[in-house]
């Protein structure tokens, strides 16, 4: 006599897309899905980004290391031999120059990071709609990256941003979230901010919570390591070598090239997913595969009356 009680196999896990096809990225995904689909598609097509990051990327960032390990010890070599009161407005000049040309590097290092991080899905993307198999080379993902647009829209999303926080702290919050879009809007519709505000109508909470997640990244593994290490040094519990602080310093840097193509590639997906709820794009070519009319899309999902968990 059968064994009714035995207990029945788990369904089959649904196998990982492979990215050749525009329905793999235009799908409608919550929080932990996006995150899934971006580890999914680093792990088949990471590699050659990889390289780009440290072929462009890494140069930078450590140059902006330098400038600002110069700056550092020039303040401390300033503060422990007292100058004379003229030469104060020039030493502070100085160190303020100093800061500045680190800063500026590093968030030319990660604007960057994003565009060759967006070139690489314009080359997956472009491959997918041709339905031609594509192997990204770092010449291709450079090629494809859309660094001047990005660069120009960044500095003026960015001086929306400081006007909004400004003025009113909410206004600012909003441009910060329209940030995260900009983009894909830039490298797939070639539009600019007003289609990132078109887009978060109705999604405005759960795209300001993936704008913060790099704020928090940033804070949790590189600001307070940083600030950490430098009183430790300072406190003399860790050893005082410049080579070993260099070396630690240069570790975070390692975490921040790989954390931001991550992140990059999270906040790429929450693109593809609001084009999707609005628009029906990936609906549309499975459509035009089945030689059918896709349906009508669904209504935008509207979350601005609550507050997401994450």
């Amino acid at each position: 006599m059968a064994d009714f009680a035995a207990p029945l196999s788990a369904p089959a896990a649904p196998p990982a897309p492979a990215f050749d096809h525009p329905a793999d990225f235009y799908q409608v995904r919550d929080f932990g899905q996006k995150w899934e689909a971006a580890a999914q598609l680093l792990r088949r097509h990471g590699r050659p980004l990889l390289l780009a990051l440290l072929c462009f990327v890494l140069p930078l960032l450590l140059l902006s290391l330098i400038v600002q390990t110069y700056g550092v010890s020039f303040l401390k070599n300033w503060t422990d031999n007292p100058q004379p009161v003229s030469s104060f407005s020039r030493a502070t000049w100085m160190y303020m120059g100093v800061a500045y040309a680190g800063l500026a590097l590093r968030l030319l290092a990660g604007t960057l990071a994003t565009s060759l991080v967006y070139g690489l899905l314009r080359q997956l993307l472009a491959a997918a709609e041709a339905r031609e198999p594509v192997q990204p080379s770092v010449r291709d993902i450079w090629r494809a990256a859309p660094l001047g647009r990005y660069l120009l829209q960044s500095l003026g999303a960015s001086l929306l941003l400081m006007l909004g926080l400004l003025l009113l702290l909410f206004p600012g919050l909003y441009v910060l979230a329209a940030s995260v879009l900009l983009p894909g809007v830039l490298s797939f519709e070639r539009r600019g901010l007003g289609r990132a505000f078109e887009l978060m109508k109705g999604a405005s909470w759960s795209t300001l919570g993936v704008a913060l997640i790099p704020i928090g990244v940033s804070l949790a593994f590189l600001w307070l390591p940083q600030l950490l290490i430098s009183r430790l040094v300072g406190q003399e519990v860790l050893p005082t070598s410049p080579l070993w602080v260099y070396g630690l310093r240069a570790a975070l840097v390692l975490v921040e090239l790989v954390l931001h193509p991550a992140i990059d590639v999270m906040q790429g997906f929450h693109y593809f997913s609001l084009v999707e709820a609005r628009e029906s794009t990936g609906l549309a070519w499975r459509a035009l595969i089945l030689g059918q009319q896709p349906a009508p899309p669904a209504p935008t999902p509207d979350d601005s009356r609550y507050v997401p968990l994450y």
